[in-house]
């Protein structure tokens, strides 16, 4: 899913007001330095329980629902990092990136896996079916520490079914 997203943040036409691509960084619960613009993806997972019983999910395939959040952070900065002259444009930046976020969302409907339940040795690149549920745009707020820089948090919860045998 992060190699999807990188993906198309790449084929993105950028606008006017978007002098620069926005970095991707996947985070992994751990401090990165921070380059605006950029997006920021953490995967929240959640648990369920069995939801096909015997697990059976069809064509004598046994397997389980995978359901998780996506966080996506977009960060934009009142202020241009070279220059540390006001950045005019951020609030446009960042709607464009909520924008970007929500539309690839929408778009997305089979994305390549790597498959470790079949095979956790060589796992092979499988095509899933995603499901995304709910989009939950939150209000943008100033980071605590830094009040120049912006974040908007956008919520996607997504599942998927696996199948292991």
């Amino acid at each position: 899913m992060n190699a999807a997203f990188i993906t198309a943040n790449a084929a993105f036409s950028l606008p006017s007001w978007m002098p620069t691509r926005p970095t991707v960084e996947v985070v992994n619960w751990k401090d990165a330095a921070l380059t605006t613009p950029s997006y920021a993806l953490i995967h929240i997972p959640v648990s369920l329980p069995n939801t096909f019983q015997g697990m059976n999910v069809g064509n004598s395939k046994r397997g389980t629902k995978y359901l998780g959040i996506l966080e996506v952070s977009c960060w934009v900065s009142q202020f241009d990092d070279t220059s540390n002259v006001p950045n005019q444009n951020w609030l446009m930046q960042l709607r464009t990136m909520a924008d970007f976020v929500q539309h690839w969302a929408l778009s997305t409907k089979v994305l390549v896996i790597q498959d470790y339940a079949a095979n956790p040795d060589t796992p092979s690149a499988t095509e899933y079916k995603i499901n995304f549920g709910d989009i939950a745009p939150l209000v943008h707020q100033p980071d605590s520490q830094n009040p120049a820089l912006i974040r908007k948090r956008i919520l996607l919860d997504y599942w998927f079914t696996y199948r292991v045998t």
